[in-house]
Order: structure tokens, then sequence, then C-alpha cells
């Protein structure tokens, strides 16, 4: 199961990564939502409650990270648009 997971991880953030420029938290909160998922899932099926609360804890702190990567990206775009008006 290692090995899917770590597929998934490489192509999902292979697709975010080639997008442009990306915030590193972007991709790492990418990353974390996909860990959380799997986590939650095999806690689930397996009936382990502790190994189900720390994927939906890792998920939400992968969509947190994902956010303020986001926050970041549309912040350095605006700065360099207002560079690109000065010129």
């Amino acid at each position: 199961m290692k090995w899917s997971i770590a597929l998934a991880t490489v192509l999902l953030l292979g697709s975010v990564a080639s997008a442009g420029a990306v915030d590193k938290d972007r991709v790492e909160g990418t990353g974390n939502q996909v860990k959380g998922s799997v986590k939650k899932g095999a806690g689930e099926v397996t009936g382990n409650e502790r190994l189900e609360r720390e994927g939906s804890s890792q998920k939400s702190k992968g969509k947190v990270q994902e956010g303020w990567g986001k926050t970041k990206d549309a912040a350095r775009d605006a700065g360099d648009a207002i560079k690109e008006k000065t010129k």
C-alpha cells in the first residue's frame, strides 16, 4: 500500500508543480491531503479509530497549508502585475 500512496502523491504533486511557479506550501498541502485521505480510509476499513482521526487531522492540515500557499501565490502574482505596469 505504501508504494500506491507514494505513486498517487507523485502523480498529484507533479501535476500541481507543472502548473508553473507554485508555492511549496501548496504542494506540501496537497500531499498532506492525499496522505490524510489514505490514512482516514485505511482507518475506516480496518476499524482503527486512531488512524481515522489522524487521517482527518492530516487532511485538514493539508487544506490549510494549501490555502496558505495559494494566498502567497496570489500575493506574488499581484506584485508581479504591479511591477509589469510600472515598467
